[in-house]
């Protein structure tokens, strides 16, 4: 029993006013249950979006992330494993789970994009929790349960001074503890670190960009669909798997070289066409079993 009332009524009155701060809304009780959605449009819904105007993920977002976001968000330990190179990273989301940990005694499970998981139910499986809305469709709930959404307005509404030094707020050893809040969690984020909206410790965006994202956010993060691989590309792709398989000892130890050395890398072949670029693939028993390609503008080199 504790002696002194007093600091029991400041400790419940202080614990009930913090939870008050942080309650997040119930978003399941306002826009339905949580369930991944088809980003990747058909050509028909390609072509009508065109006609109605709509904001195109290739044209309009790709180059504001690009520009502005994938420095940070590009690569296998971005902050959160968020990852703004492709439709397919946004829409992976992000996890609590750190890429590297001196503290681990035993191997992870890796969680290589397009490789450990091939669709968004995938990632869920592997604790990786939505950035975009996965509830009902609406232009609120497209907006209102993204923490994207949450983050970039973050960033309008506590902008940085254009002067001085950054506050001691801001970390960037690469031990730090990273904050990875959910969108139930983003009401204590904003209160304990309203400074901290994306681009984290960076110049905001500029208002058209800004519009730009939340426009296509609003829309549902529709993602075009990827041109089809050429007939030379696919006999090329043959070629190099028959290769890369090759019953010799020679073509074992000669894929497993190509393959350690270059798995992370984006391939493009010559007088190909010149928006297409590819990926070795995965490595089954010492040996390399396909190609896994990428085709997209000549600004995508996400990995």
């Amino acid at each position: 029993m504790m002696k002194n009332p007093i600091i029991l009524l400041f400790f419940l009155v202080f614990t009930g006013c913090a939870s008050l701060v942080y309650q997040a809304e119930d978003y399941e009780a306002l826009y339905g249950p949580s369930t991944p959605k088809q980003r990747r449009l058909t050509e028909e819904d390609a072509a009508l979006s065109q006609r109605q105007n709509k904001v195109s993920f290739y044209q309009d977002v790709k180059p504001i992330l690009d520009s502005r976001c994938v420095v940070c968000h590009g690569c296998y330990d971005a902050p959160c494993q968020l990852k703004l190179g492709s439709g397919e990273g946004i829409d992976r989301g992000a996890t609590k789970q750190i890429v590297y940990d001196i503290s681990r005694l035993k191997a992870a499970a890796p969680t290589r994009l397009f490789i450990d998981a091939w669709d968004t139910a995938g990632w869920r499986r592997k604790d990786f929790y939505p950035v975009l809305n996965e509830r009902r469709d609406s232009e609120d709930a497209n907006l209102d349960n993204s923490v994207l959404a949450k983050l970039i307005q973050l960033k309008r509404q506590n902008p940085l001074p254009d002067t001085g030094k950054l506050d001691k707020d801001f970390a960037f050893d690469i031990s730090r503890d990273l904050q990875c809040p959910t969108v139930e969690e983003f009401p204590k984020y904003q209160h304990q670190h309203p400074q901290w909206g994306m681009p984290y410790a960076l110049p905001g965006l500029s208002q058209k960009e800004e519009d730009t994202l939340l426009r296509w956010l609003q829309e549902g993060a529709k993602v075009e669909p990827l041109p089809t691989l050429s007939n030379q590309s696919v006999a090329t792709i043959a070629k190099w798997e028959s290769y890369f398989n090759g019953p010799t000892l020679k073509h074992h130890l000669v894929s497993r070289y190509l393959y350690e050395h270059l798995f992370i890398g984006h391939l493009h072949f010559q007088g190909h066409p010149e928006q297409e670029f590819f990926r070795l693939g995965n490595m089954r028993m010492g040996l390399i079993n396909n190609i896994r390609y990428t085709v997209a503008y000549r600004q995508d080199y996400s990995i």
